[in-house]
């Protein structure tokens, strides 16, 4: 009896296969990457209040999301010739926030329990 194995879900589609896609999202995207600034503000325009409602959700917090979401388009502008987002870029961007606001409540909290750890005093004397 042979093995036969099957997938729940089929592969994803490559980048121009993939119907999800916008095709609009896709010529900004192509905009951006030849630094073309009107198509960079038409993606933040597009993006930037839904961006930062999703940030706030994660970071409780106006001045963080705020800083969050410029500091991820801030990223794609800065490393715009090489951008390419794999799938659609609605998904790339919820990611790229996602991550960043993940990293930010991780730092805050290393930063917490670094102030809340004990501190030992230093006397010289060596314990024995």
């Amino acid at each position: 009896m042979a093995l036969e194995l099957r997938f729940a879900h089929p592969p994803l589609p490559s980048w121009d296969d993939d119907v999800r896609t916008d095709a609009d999202e896709r010529a900004l995207a192509d905009g951006i990457r030849a630094g073309d600034m009107v198509a960079f503000e038409a993606l933040y325009r597009r993006y930037w209040e839904r961006l930062y409602a999703f940030a706030f959700r994660y970071l409780r917090s106006k001045e963080d999301s705020e800083e969050i979401v410029q500091e991820v388009f801030f990223r794609i502008w800065r490393g715009r010739a090489h951008w390419v987002p794999a799938g659609a870029v609605r998904n790339y961007l919820y990611l790229a926030v996602r991550n960043s606001a993940r990293d930010r409540l991780e730092r805050a909290a290393v930063a917490r329990r670094r102030q809340n750890a004990p501190r030992f005093a230093s006397c010289g004397s060596s314990l024995n």
